[in-house]
């Protein structure tokens, strides 16, 4: 039989769920939320640092260009947050919100010790209160635990994409292997290039890059999910670029190009000062035209390689992949990369999370 959490209101003491304000909380506000938020991240992510309060305070106060968030804390009687929700939509007025008008994306977390009481099912209510306000019709939501992924298929709705969180031990990788992919027959035989870039990308180059990544990115398996085409905007990199200038971080780049100019490979990754020991490989893909010649295996142990010389502090890679994603799950594989975790996202039509709230009362 399936759990409803609705069940168990009658011994859940009395929980809030209230706006939270990043701008206009108060010292005492924050300080409750540190605390909370300290117990949800070791428990969400147990091997990696924690972030320091005043990083954690300027991380949420500031402003993202093409995004707006909208957050929410389940509160108990002693005013101690047990769980949050975050709704983030495309702002206003910026590059293409009218392609978004509908979307919005949601997460929400409740502690250990408060689970199973409804809690998150009062952050549903609240989440579809806010999606009426809005306009919004779809919303799209990450889990990665498997309490999760059965709490969301009761509204109805099945995972639209699944996917795998690979990470890679540096102790473990082989350098001769990574030697011989970068040096991948093809590129001298094919008159390739390489253009790499280690720390930031020049912005006048980047700005020639960004429709290459756009096009690129399209081959790139996302399951069932539902939106307009992803979009790479110069006003948002701008803006990672000067958060970065603040607390430390680089954005890596490697391409392989062709006779005429044009990018046959690339992989893009990024290292951040607040979690020193990790590399994020992103992005990496071949041009249709280019495949079958080890190009992707290249871009990739290039970039790997290119960023371990410049972070010495580098002890693991971690990269997303969609399990349909067949040809670069088996690149991940030879290289070293073992699964963490798995994920799923869901979509679910705000008409389906209002009948699955009536018919529970």
């Amino acid at each position: 039989m399936t759990h409803d959490p609705l069940e168990d209101r009658a011994r859940t003491p009395e929980v809030r769920i209230e706006p939270f304000d990043v701008h206009a909380a108060s010292a005492s506000t924050w300080a409750a939320y540190q605390r909370y938020r300290r117990a949800r991240d070791l428990d969400r992510a147990p091997d990696m640092p924690l972030t320091s309060d005043a990083e954690f305070v300027r991380t949420l106060q500031r402003e993202e260009p093409l995004v707006q968030h909208h957050r929410w804390t389940a509160v108990a009687a002693d005013g101690e947050p047990i769980g949050n929700l975050l709704a983030s939509v495309r702002r206003p007025g910026a590059p293409g919100a009218h392609e978004h008008a509908a979307l919005a994306d949601a997460w929400c977390y409740v502690l250990p010790g408060w689970r199973r009481r409804g809690i998150a099912s009062r952050m549903l209510g609240t989440l579809n209160g806010f999606l009426h306000a809005q306009g919004r019709t779809l919303v799209t939501v990450q889990a990665h635990d498997p309490a999760a992924w059965a709490w969301l298929a009761s509204l109805g709705t099945p995972p639209r994409l699944a996917t795998v969180q690979n990470r890679l031990h540096f102790d473990r990788l082989d350098p001769a292997l990574l030697q011989r992919w970068r040096e991948a027959p093809a590129i001298a035989a094919r008159g390739l290039r390489w253009e790499l870039h280690a720390g930031r990308v020049p912005l006048d180059r980047l700005a020639q890059l960004l429709p290459v990544f756009e096009r690129l990115f399209r081959h790139v398996p996302m399951g069932a999910l539902e939106g307009p085409p992803v979009r790479f905007e110069m006003e948002d990199f701008r803006s990672w670029y000067a958060d970065m200038d603040a607390r430390g971080g680089a954005h890596h780049v490697a391409l392989l190009l062709d006779a005429a100019g044009e990018v046959a490979a690339l992989s893009i990754g990024s290292w951040d000062a607040r979690v020193p020991e990790v590399l994020w490989q992103k992005l990496t893909t071949t041009d249709p035209r280019w495949r079958g010649l080890g190009l992707a295996k290249a871009v990739k142990a290039a970039l790997l390689t290119g960023a371990r010389e410049l972070h010495p502090t580098l002890r693991r890679a971690v990269t997303f992949n969609a399990e349909v994603n067949a040809p670069m799950l088996a690149v991940n594989r030879q290289m070293g990369y073992e699964v963490h975790r798995r994920e799923a996202f869901y979509q679910v039509p705000r008409e389906a999370i209002g009948a699955w709230l009536a018919a529970r009362g």
